[in-house]
């Protein structure tokens, strides 16, 4: 009897020991080092990719391959795989390009960003990495938000860094599926926020800022899945409130898709005002 007892108050020693703060806090901090280990492991495997700064005198190169791909001719030399096309697509961009003249068939939103990293870091491929570190938090924070509890907010984190499919986003670079991802993540995360929070209608319109930011990265089709997940949340809690804010907000995220073709609208503006200037010029000239 008396063993039985020792043994029953060493076991809830033990239990004790395991669900401390300290304990807890250490596993954490465990799992962030495993997380840490396995970006970076990735990263220095790729480094020539991302510690390199010599994007715009690779740029010609890229031009050149791009004008003899499958993009462009009939019966090109290779073919070419989407991450060479997604890097010269963003410079050509910032150079100022006009967006239907490459890959017309995604949003530009993304090209642009990765236009952006080749002109702050001369590297196309550094806002990858930073939309890679930056979803893993956000997926943290979902999953605080889900289970309220650090220890198993961690965990979607943790296996997603050992997926093969986030590392490969890592690794064949720049895509944009890793942009597409902090925006749903960001989206969620407000809309969330809106189920709970006084501000709902102040956190809806940031939802749908991000869906809009979503459709305009790569294929804005699928928008509407995440769109019709919202009304159906809304539809099934009877939240007549927070439908209706839903709907006089989300119409932000159609502006936005559409902003991100703005360049394409004024070039095609400034084309037909050029064509209007140059008719009529020539048109004073024959009647003179």
């Amino acid at each position: 009897m008396a063993m039985a007892q020792q043994k029953k108050l060493k076991d809830n020693k033990v239990l004790k020991f395991i669900n401390s703060k300290k304990v807890k806090l250490l596993i954490f901090f465990l799992f962030i080092l495993v997380i840490f280990f396995n970006v970076s492991s990735v990263v220095l495997q790729q480094k020539a990719k991302y510690f390199s700064s010599d994007y715009w005198q690779r740029f010609p190169v890229l031009e050149k391959t791009y004008l003899s791909s499958q993009y462009v001719n009939k019966h090109p030399a290779g073919w070419l795989p989407d991450e060479v096309i997604e890097s010269y697509a963003g410079g050509a961009f910032i150079r100022g390009i006009n967006p239907v003249y490459v890959l017309p068939d995604t949003p530009p939103l993304g090209k642009y960003l990765i236009g952006l990293s080749a002109l702050i870091f001369n590297n196309e491929n550094i806002i990858i990495l930073l939309s890679g570190v930056l979803s893993l938090i956000l997926l943290y924070f979902l999953s605080q938000q889900v289970f309220n509890n650090r220890l198993l907010a961690i965990l979607p984190p943790l296996f997603l860094s050992f997926e093969p499919i986030f590392k490969n986003q890592l690794i064949y670079i720049p895509l944009l599926d890793l942009f597409q991802l902090v925006f749903l993540l960001f989206s969620f995360i407000f809309f969330n926020k809106a189920l709970t929070s006084k501000k709902s209608f102040l956190f809806l319109f940031l939802a749908n800022v991000f869906v809009g930011f979503f459709i305009s990265t790569k294929f804005f089709i699928t928008g509407g899945i995440i769109v019709a997940a919202f009304f159906a949340v809304l539809l099934l809690k009877r939240d007549k409130k927070r439908l209706l804010q839903f709907i006089l907000t989300l119409p932000i995220s159609v502006i936005i898709l559409l902003l991100s073709y703005i360049r394409v609208l004024l070039l095609d503006i400034l084309s037909i005002n050029s064509s209007e200037f140059k008719n009529g010029f020539f048109f004073t000239i024959e009647a003179n």
